[in-house]
């Protein structure tokens, strides 16, 4: 009898324990947000204001009209591809930024430096178009800012701690809506540094 109830986990133990750190103000805590957390549909569209990476990549794909930029994704989409990795326009990107600091005066894929640099350039400009959705979001519609509702409220000794396993805008645009001090890692605005 005393082996089964090792073995046995109470959740509402749990939830207690959890509600516990939270109404605590000398605990410090943290929250651990993931990839999908940016996934918010306009309920315009009921599309994601910020599109997941596969979506992204294959607008951005899609948008790119110079055939040789095509032709040269695909030969790169391939490559990447035989070395086991997944293609998306984060590896993409390394890889034409990595091919472009070692062409020199030759081609690559059928580009020199100048058609890499204006590619790349290309892409940066329609991830930023992507990415910049802070004109379109209604904030009052985000969960986003009834967590920074929550945050405000909260009366601690320590700061409030969150992460989140990629950059994550829309946590920005509901602290600033609520006018809530944030610190993101970065130290600088014109060429920032972690």
């Amino acid at each position: 009898m005393e082996e089964n109830k090792m073995n046995y986990h109470d959740p509402s133990e749990y939830i207690r324990n959890f509600q516990q750190l939270l109404v605590s103000d000398k605990k410090r805590i943290g929250f651990l947000f993931g990839a999908g957390t940016s996934l918010v549909k306009n309920p315009n569209t009921n599309k994601a204001y910020v599109p997941a990476i596969g979506e992204m990549t294959k607008d951005i794909i899609n948008a790119i009209v110079d055939e040789s930029y095509k032709n040269a994704i695909d030969e790169i989409k391939d490559e990447i591809e035989n070395d086991n990795k997944p293609f998306t326009i984060e590896t993409l990107l390394s890889k034409l930024e990595l091919k472009q600091q070692v062409i020199g005066n030759g081609k690559i894929n059928d580009l020199n430096k100048d058609g890499f640099t204006k590619l790349i350039e290309e892409i940066k400009d329609q991830i930023h178009s992507k990415v910049s959705v802070h004109n379109d979001i209604e904030c009052d519609i985000l969960i986003h800012k009834t967590f920074a509702e929550w945050i405000q409220k909260a009366d601690r000794k320590t700061a409030i701690e969150v992460f989140t396993t990629n950059y994550d805008y829309l946590f920005e645009i509901a602290f600033e809506y609520k006018n809530l001090p944030y610190y993101d890692g970065f130290a600088g605005s014109y060429k920032p540094f972690f």
